[in-house]
């Protein structure tokens, strides 16, 4: 066999096994896009059907075939149940009643000016009323003519020593000059059966820095005792029509009070609307009695006040007052 035969038959050799290797990595690569492509198209096909799913789960959701989902992705209903508002409590003490419910002995001795008051109005001469209202029966008042105004008259003369005073006891303290005068004074601040004690009526309150503003000069109407009201207005029937106005009021209070936490804020009066009953039903009683409802409505303080610094315990039995000075926490009184 020549060269070239031999050359011939070797190419023709090696163009069979290269065209068989082709065929076969072209088949292999054929199968392998094929399965790619079959790997894909499975891929696909599930995840459309698993989205196909979703959509069918979110519409049966709307439809509300599925409770649990409605629950979860409808919004929150709104509360529309609003809270009830209570009323506040008044903030009144019968223990503790206003000083100005009782008679402020400073004013008597350090006189105030006002346009507003009426010109028979003076504390001075209310001290003296209450006095002899309360003591003008007593056999040792009645040793010293005239006892009320000349004590008040003595007072007045030592008033520089009450200006540190801030309860009347401390007026005990006070040398009147005047041994007859002095036994008197004592008995009418101790008190002793059938006479009370003049404490239970005072309070010593300096108030030049405030009383221009405030209304602790006027008299507490709704706390003052009926002694107090008489000296004022010297007036039996008008002094009982005014107490029987307080205890209506006072029924309608306390039942406010007990039953606050029942009552809506509505349904109770606060101390602003209370104020102005009460002075609607004052003025009517003026106006029946002939007083000048807008002069005379000036000495009083109509309102429920504030706490006071005097403890004022009634024994219901016997009548009998304790007094005791009311001591702040963290403060010492003397």
């Amino acid at each position: 066999m020549t060269p070239y035969v031999l050359t011939l038959t070797f190419l023709i050799l090696m163009s069979l096994l290269t065209s068989s290797e082709m065929s076969r990595f072209a088949s292999g690569s054929l199968e392998r896009a094929l399965y790619h492509d079959a790997q894909v198209y499975r891929a696909q096909a599930e995840k459309e059907e698993v989205l196909g799913r979703l959509e069918d789960f979110r519409q049966e959701a709307i439809a509300g075939n599925d409770t649990n989902h409605v629950e979860k992705s409808s919004p929150k209903k709104e509360n529309t149940s609003k809270k009830v508002k209570r009323s506040p409590t008044l903030r009144f003490n019968f223990n503790r009643p206003p000083n100005n419910s009782r008679l402020n002995l400073y004013f008597a001795l350090f006189p105030i000016a006002r346009s507003d008051l009426p010109d028979h109005f003076s504390y001075y001469e209310l001290a003296a009323d209450l006095i002899r209202d309360l003591y003008g029966e007593a056999e040792f008042f009645q040793r010293v003519p005239q006892a009320e105004y000349r004590i008040l008259d003595k007072l007045k003369e030592k008033r520089e020593e009450t200006l540190t005073f801030q309860y009347p006891d401390e007026l005990a303290q006070i040398d009147l000059g005047d041994p007859d005068l002095q036994e008197i004074f004592y008995r009418m601040l101790k008190g002793s059966h059938p006479y009370p004690s003049l404490l239970d009526y005072l309070s010593f309150d300096r108030l030049e820095r405030t009383h221009k503003t405030s209304g602790d000069w006027k008299i507490n109407l709704m706390f003052a005792p009926p002694e107090l009201l008489q000296a004022l207005f010297h007036d039996c029937t008008l002094v009982q029509k005014l107490e029987s106005l307080r205890q209506e009021f006072w029924k309608k209070i306390i039942y406010q009070e007990e039953h606050r936490l029942e009552l809506t804020k509505e349904e109770c009066d606060g101390r602003t609307k209370l104020k102005k009953e009460i002075e609607e039903k004052v003025r009517s009683v003026f106006y029946e009695y002939g007083l000048d409802a807008e002069i005379d409505l000036n000495i009083l303080d109509l309102s429920l006040g504030k706490y006071g610094n005097i403890l004022l315990i009634v024994d219901s039995k016997t009548g009998i007052v304790s007094r005791e000075k009311h001591k702040p926490r963290g403060k010492k009184t003397a």
